[in-house]
């Protein structure tokens, strides 16, 4: 549909009346299956159609989302409406322009596996899950959805980015009346999905169900799996990695860039271009996403800038615009550690293992300040060994501290996205100490 997306959007460029005009269509797919109970309840696909239009009168800007690109007529009057908002605001301080084209860029390699998968596979796949769960007396529930489409930008300077897209996420919660436990896969090849290998992690979780216990507030070893990693380094990335907050001085990088601010053998780059990143290759803007070393060994290095703050910095864009109001990371990336998870229980004497986190916040932004509790798999390991299950855990700790009191990195690197959906980043388990739990639940 490349071609018909980029002759409806050259004619809406040659009517406009605006000094700039950019163009974003959006076709979105997503199917998904959910089931609970040890059934398959429900199968939906919604497909979503959104043109964004965004004017710029001088440097007054208006902007209006419309659903429906079979009328151009309806299109060109969305416009007109979008010229007629710019018109009545203030000029705007950040504003300069719409991006200007610098470089073409590829669009992304969709798996066809991905994109030709079936209401019905789905219902296969969930079946054996279903019946792993039914052959050890437990409950599984959880979704599986596959998402595709394609986006195309273009702007009034001669910018056309255009990409397909495609991935799916499954997860399931398996249970057996009193004990839970969770997994879940972001996929963006489909011959990589290994469905039993997730629905074995959850599994494994809710069968140590042995009186759990509730421990006391301090601070403890505790190994961190890759979701509840990611539900971490989701907060710096919105408030501490960010060219808006940094620029602002309400980033901790704004006092501390090039100082030592996590354990030397931590980075974190930005790379929407890795195999495994379901991202586009450019931003809401149409910018190519650039390669970002955000801390190199350890170390603060850089931050990310999306068109508007870099034009008011003095900076170069690098792709990062998003929905939010502010420059955020795509695809973060930690490297891979060299202990395997028995390597790393083995270095607990006491201490527990953290699944994933439930309803994070950050109090602090500055500090990156995270709070929360545990969910669907909070255990407890001596002497190596997981020996009971603990009642879910509230902590209160900063992001930083926590990044900087690594005793291991485990080797089971794997794309994970945050409780929130924030991101979908790249990360491994972290073995760390001096967690701080501030109190437990009663489940």
């Amino acid at each position: 549909m490349r071609n018909d997306l980029i002759k409806l959007a050259n004619l809406l460029l040659d009517y406009s009346k605006a000094d700039q005009t950019q163009i974003a269509f959006t076709i979105n797919e997503e199917a998904f299956s959910r089931f609970n109970e040890n059934f398959i309840h429900q199968n939906m696909m919604n497909k979503k159609i959104s043109v964004d239009i965004k004017v710029a009168i001088d440097n007054k800007l208006g902007g209006i989302t419309v659903s429906d690109i079979s009328d151009i007529e309806k299109l060109k009057n969305a416009l007109d409406k979008a010229i007629s908002i710019a018109k009545l605001q203030p000029p705007s301080k950040t504003f300069s322009n719409f991006p200007i084209l610098k470089e073409q860029i590829e669009p992304k390699r969709i798996d066809s596996d991905i994109i030709n998968f079936s209401a019905n596979d789905r219902a296969d796949t969930i079946k054996e899950v279903i019946d792993y769960a039914k052959s050890l007396s437990l409950v599984a529930n959880g979704t599986f959805s596959i998402t595709k489409g394609e986006k195309l930008i273009v702007n009034s300077h001669g910018l056309e980015s255009y990409s397909p897209y495609g991935h799916g996420f499954f997860r399931t919660i398996m249970n057996n009346g009193l004990c839970t436990g969770y997994a879940d896969e972001v996929i963006t090849k489909m011959s990589d999905f290994d469905v039993m290998y997730a629905a074995k992690w959850a599994a494994d979780k809710a069968l140590v169900c042995n009186d759990p216990i509730r421990i006391k507030p301090g601070k403890y070893t505790v190994l961190l799996e890759p979701i509840a990693v990611a539900d971490l380094l989701r907060f710096a990335g919105m408030h501490t990695f960010s060219g808006k907050a940094f620029e602002e001085s309400q980033s901790f990088f704004s006092e501390n860039l090039g100082k030592q601010v996590i354990d030397s053998r931590l980075s974190i780059i930005d790379n929407a271009h890795h195999d495994l990143s379901p991202l586009l290759p450019f931003d809401d803007e149409g910018v190519a996403r650039k390669q970002v070393e955000i801390i190199k060994n350890g170390i603060a290095n850089d931050v990310v800038y999306d068109s508007s703050t870099a034009y008011l910095y003095g900076k170069e864009p690098t792709g990062h615009a998003g929905s939010y109001n502010f420059p955020m990371p795509a695809f973060m990336m930690m490297p891979k550690g060299n202990k395997s998870r028995e390597e790393l229980l083995a270095k607990i004497d006491n201490g527990m293992i953290i699944t994933r986190f439930h309803y994070t916040s950050c109090p602090e932004p500055y500090r990156v300040v995270a709070t929360g509790t545990s969910r669907d798999g909070t255990l407890w390991v001596e002497n190596g060994k997981i020996t009971k299950r603990i009642n879910n855990v509230r902590f209160t700790q900063s992001v930083l501290d926590t990044f900087s009191n690594v005793i291991e990195i485990g080797d089971d690197l794997r794309a994970t996205r945050d409780w929130w959906s924030s991101f979908i980043s790249l990360v491994p388990s972290l073995l760390v100490n001096d967690f701080n739990i501030t109190g437990t639940t009663t489940f």
